[in-house]
């Protein structure tokens, strides 16, 4: 049985995105000396057909964006879509058209399911490996590097012998400023950024342990910026929800 008291992994690339903060020498300098995000601004998306870029809205161009950096040739073994909140803007404009007993989009009902970001990168780049989404709130970020691993477990046991590039899994964690909906509510206001990494889980020098009890103290602590800043060697432990993430070696 599978140890998941110790989950090992390594980063091969890695790419962020967020208004201002474009290329990884950005986010690098950011990582170090980390300030406030931008909120206004989106990637350029021109490499998705003009077709689906026209129903992504910013998480999703984000989260594209990011993803085609860490993966030129469309050939990882399985697809992690991650959001602490789900599809949550679209499903305020969905419950804001109900309330003024308005038909909905149905471009914004098909865009509000979870896995509509992760597939609509499937059909951007004709993919047909499995694609996931996941989204755990404070856990996202961990619960991402786990479906990652898992994937990988599978795909050993389905190809036996298979070079180590054959298992590689594409984790893409994204987030954006909350609607205005949800303003005191209780629900923090995030982003906006997207980061992807290409991952291999064989062996592997970054570490990630469950704690057990919620180790991440503050709202103000955002974990899935936290947990890059880690993946970036900004610093050499990170907590996020219940999960510690260190370096093995």
């Amino acid at each position: 049985m599978t140890d998941f008291s110790a989950l090992h992994f390594d980063v091969l690339s890695i790419a962020a995105w967020s208004p201002g903060l474009t290329n990884l020498d950005d986010w690098l300098s950011w990582a170090h000396e980390p300030v406030p995000l931008r909120v206004d601004g989106v990637p350029d998306v021109s490499r998705v057909p003009a077709g689906l870029r026209r129903r992504l809205d910013r998480r999703g161009k984000m989260a594209l964006f990011t993803t085609f950096e860490v993966d030129p040739g469309a050939d990882a073994s399985t697809y992690v879509f991650a959001t602490p909140l789900g599809e949550v803007q679209r499903s305020a404009e969905i419950l804001d058209a109900n309330s003024r007993h308005e038909p909905v989009s149905p471009s914004t009902f098909a865009s509000s399911v979870h896995n509509a970001i992760g597939a609509s990168y499937s059909i951007a780049r004709g993919v047909r490996a499995p694609v996931v989404a996941t989204s755990a709130g404070d856990d996202t970020a961990a619960t991402a590097i786990i479906e990652a691993l898992a994937a990988q477990v599978d795909v050993a046991q389905e190809r036996p012998g298979a070079d180590d590039a054959a298992g590689d899994v594409v984790v893409t964690y994204f987030d954006d400023v909350m609607p205005t909906v949800y303003a005191g509510r209780g629900v923090p206001s995030r982003g906006p950024y997207s980061w992807s990494i290409r991952l291999r889980g064989k062996g592997g020098t970054f570490g990630l342990v469950q704690g057990g009890d919620r180790l991440l103290q503050t709202a103000e602590d955002d974990p899935g910026l936290t947990a890059l800043r880690f993946l970036l060697g900004a610093i050499p432990r990170a907590t996020t929800g219940t999960w510690l993430w260190c370096r093995c070696g």
